[in-house]
Order: C-alpha cells, then structure tokens, then sequence
C-alpha cells in the first residue's frame, strides 16, 4: 500500500516451516527489499509527470531510480524474543537487523512479545500492540521520507554550490581557451535552471511539513511509550528548521548566480571594447594606407611615363639626327624636313610620345588585368594545436611576414603569433600557389584563424579542398590531432579581389 513518496507498507508472509527461521527471514526478506525498491521506482516514475521527473533528475542527478528509501516492516511475531540491549549487543542478531533496516539506531520493548527496531534505512515494528498504532509508525515513516528527501536537496546545494565555484574559476582564466565565454554561459543557464527548481522544491517540501498532522497521545501504555521514543513533534520541528536553513543556502546560490553573470558580462562587454577599439584602429590605419597607396600609384605611372618618354625622345634624336647624330647623311627627305623645321620637330616629338604613352597604358591595364582575381576568405578554427610542432612547420616555409601580439594584461601573459606565407609546389594546388596567413595562440597552444588567398581564375581547387588540403598538412606534422579537423566549414568570403 502507498503512503507517499519515498515510502512503501507491505506485507511478508513467514517462511516454510522447513528452513531456518532467523537466518532464512533475514535472507529473504533482504533480497526482496532490495527488489521491491527498485520496482516501485519504476511504478512510480510512470505515474509522474514531465516536470516532476526533471525535478527528480535534478535532484538526484539523473540517479532518481536508485534514490534511497525508508521502509516499514510490520511483522506478527518476531523470535527470540529478548531484551532490547540483548538485540543490540549479540553481534548475530545485529548482523541479520542490518540487512532490513540498516544501521540499528535504537531498539524500544513495549512489551515481553512486542519490540519497534529503527534503522537507517527502515523500521521493523513485531507484535499485535505494534499493529494497534499503526499510525503512529506509518507518520514516522512519512517524516522519515522527508528527512531523506531533504538530505538529498542538501548534497544537491552542496554540489550547485561546488559548480559555481567551478565557473568563478572558469571566469578568472577565460581568455586560456577561444570557446570558454560560451561554455560558461551555457553552465550560467544550467545552474540558473536547476536554481529554479530546487527553490519551487524547497517551497513544496515546507508547504508538506506545514500541513502535516500528527496523531493525538494514545491512552495505552505501549503506545504512550511508543509515541514518546519517537517523538514525531521533536522531528517534525527539526525538519522545519533545516528547511530554512535550506532557503538561506539557496539564496546564497542565487546571489553568487547573479554576480558570476555580471562578472561573466563584464568581460564580455571589455572584450566587445577591445574588438571596437582595435577595429577602429585598423580601420583608421587601412584608409591611411589606401589613400597613401592611391596617391603612389598615380605618381609611379607619371614617373613611369616620364622615363619611358625620355627613352624614347633618345631613340627619336639619334634616328633623325639631333645632337647625337648617326654621322651619316639623311637619305629620306622626310627626315629633312623634319630636322629642319622646330616647329615640325617639337610636334613630331609630341604625337610619337602620345602614341607611345597610350600603347604602354594599354599594356599595363592588360598585366594588371591578369594579376587580379585572387579571392581571400578567413576561418575561425578554435582547435587546439601543438604550438612546438607549429613553429617547426612554419620555419619551412617561405615566410613573408610574422606579426607577434603580447597581451601582458593576462595572468601568462598570452602571445598571439600572425604568419604569412606563400605555398610552394605548384601542382599541388592546382595553379598559382596560395597565400596562406594563420593566428594561433602560442601560450596556450590554440590555432584561432586561419586567412587564404587563391586565384580563383587560375585555380582548380574549391575554397573546400583548399582548406583541407591546409588540414592535411597540419595533422601530417603532428601540429593538430585528426579529430579535430573541421569538417564543412562556414566561410566568410571576401567578395573584394586584391591584386597581388
């Protein structure tokens, strides 16, 4: 029969008459305990509801099927029959107690045939007397439930309470790893669930205790003495206490939850600052080197001109006989006119310049018509990266720039390492080799991103075989483990072709 959660009433019939009583009682009735327990988890667990179920997960950790419970034997008869101090102090008799109600914690004789055993783990209550206050057992065994109910929500607050100590140390070394800002809001909202759930169960366990009615003072003897050993009001109050102790604690959990979160916003906030910040100062800095670029451009093209017009004004004064003439006598008499008349000269000079300016014009737009094309893309790859193997693999290639960038404000002092190189072996890549520039943090040893530049006219690999191939080499040198190759990334393509 059910009195509640946590607690069964059932009935044991004797063992045959052909077998050892004591020892074969204890046996059996052991092992059946043990069965009977884990088939009223399961019963139970049908006749909740989702939200009941998650309570007890939470709870209990996802262990609610095997949660611990307190049982009420009710037997008729219970032999020998001795003195109380006698069940205590045979070790035999402690040995078979053990195994149905636990620890023995107290023994209490009502009378020469009627003896109550408490345990840690049920009560076995034997006599006819015993049967009459039955109700004064079953409201022990309901406290009793309770009591362990709300030690299981006290190891549960210890348990939260250990977690968000474990996320304030997370919190004090976030920039070791690229996705440990992700992680700690996830465990934020965990803990910030189960917060919720365990204060609604606080509030529902003390509702239970307020309501909860103790039978009056029973006017025989036996139950008197019953009803004084135990003492159903003393527990109760206690049990009202720990409840709440148990919102004090809980609010304690709630406050630390609340300041993580802000701790946790903070350097969020300080990070999106410093992105902002660095971002303008590229920004700023890109403009300035563009417009610089620009202007440079336009001068080295007149430069250019200039120098290709002074060359070619050279070839025209020998080929026509100016200051440093050929030393032979004109043969075409258009060249005569020519070097006769200035006039005819400067214009002459001009047309051949201009016709001269236009063609090289021309064949400088087609060369930097063949050198566009090249598409870059960036990807962010949060791996982790052996940074020894790493520095090993770049010192073979053919390095064009190394950037370091040292955050001091870090408890390592955290070093981000910037390469750019360009790739050899032209087969391989299937056209021009690629332009590769990679950032890894070389304190903690994590490849954060990785920049690529390929002519994608020229090219016959995809931006995906590009990137694998790029993986390829990496898990080939030890520099990254195989599991950890990202597979079918999300680009950030940039669309803008850059000349090389």
């Amino acid at each position: 029969h059910h009195h509640g959660p946590g607690h069964r009433r059932r009935r044991i019939l004797p063992p045959r008459p052909h077998l050892p009583r004591r020892v074969s009682c204890a046996g059996r009735l052991c092992r059946l305990n043990v069965d009977v327990m884990t088939d009223s988890s399961q019963v139970t667990g049908d006749l909740l509801s989702e939200y009941q179920t998650t309570q007890l997960r939470t709870v209990y950790l996802g262990q609610q099927d095997t949660r611990e419970k307190y049982v009420l034997f009710l037997a008729d008869a219970i032999d020998p029959v001795t003195r109380a101090e006698s069940y205590i102090n045979d070790s035999s008799f402690l040995s078979e107690l053990r195994q149905v109600v636990g620890d023995v914690h107290s023994v209490h004789c009502l009378s020469q045939n009627d003896v109550v055993f408490i345990g840690s783990k049920g009560v076995l209550a034997a006599g006819d007397r015993c049967r009459k206050h039955e109700e004064i057992l079953v409201r022990f065994l309901v406290l009793q439930a309770r009591e362990n109910f709300v030690n299981a929500l006290f190891t549960r607050i210890k348990v939260l309470n250990s977690d968000l100590g474990h996320i304030r140390d997370l919190i004090s070394h976030v920039e070791e790893h690229p996705n440990r800002e992700f992680a700690i809001r996830d465990m934020l909202a965990s803990t910030a669930n189960q917060i919720s759930l365990l204060v609604e169960l606080q509030d529902y366990l003390r509702e239970s205790l307020l309501g909860f009615r103790i039978p009056p003072l029973p006017t025989e003897l036996s139950g008197r003495k019953m009803y004084s050993f135990m003492d159903l009001h003393k527990r109760l109050h206690d049990l009202l206490l720990r409840t709440t102790d148990m919102k004090s604690l809980l609010k304690g959990a709630q406050n630390e939850h609340l300041t993580l979160s802000k701790m946790i916003a903070a350097v969020s906030r300080s990070a999106l600052e410093d992105v902002a910040r660095q971002t303008t100062v590229n920004t700023d800095g890109l403009v300035a080197a563009s417009v610089i670029e620009a202007r440079n451009g336009q001068v080295m093209d007149v430069v250019n001109l200039i120098f290709s017009g002074d060359f070619l004004f050279s070839l025209i004064n020998r080929a026509i006989g100016a200051t440093d003439a050929w030393a032979v006598e004109y043969e075409q008499e258009w060249l005569i006119s020519i070097d006769s008349t200035p006039l005819v000269t400067f214009a002459f000079h001009v047309a051949v310049f201009y016709i001269w300016s236009v063609m090289l014009t021309r064949v400088l737009e087609t060369l930097t018509g063949a050198a566009d094309g090249w598409i870059s893309w960036r990807v962010v790859m949060n791996r982790k990266v052996d940074p020894r193997a790493m520095f090993a693999w770049l010192s073979t290639k053919r390095v064009v720039t190394i950037n370091v960038e040292l955050d001091a404000t870090t408890r390592r002092h955290r070093k981000i390492r910037s390469v750019t190189w360009v790739e050899d072996e032209r087969g391989r890549w299937k056209g021009p080799p690629p332009v590769i520039e990679l950032t890894y943090d070389d304190t903690n040893g994590f490849l954060l991103e990785v920049a690529m530049q390929l002519h994608a006219s020229r090219s016959e690999l995809s931006q995906e075989e590009l990137l694998n191939l790029f993986q390829d080499d990496l898990i080939t040198n030890r520099i990254m483990a195989k599991s950890d190759r990202l597979i079918l990334p999300e680009f950030q393509i940039d669309t803008d072709a850059e000349d090389e």
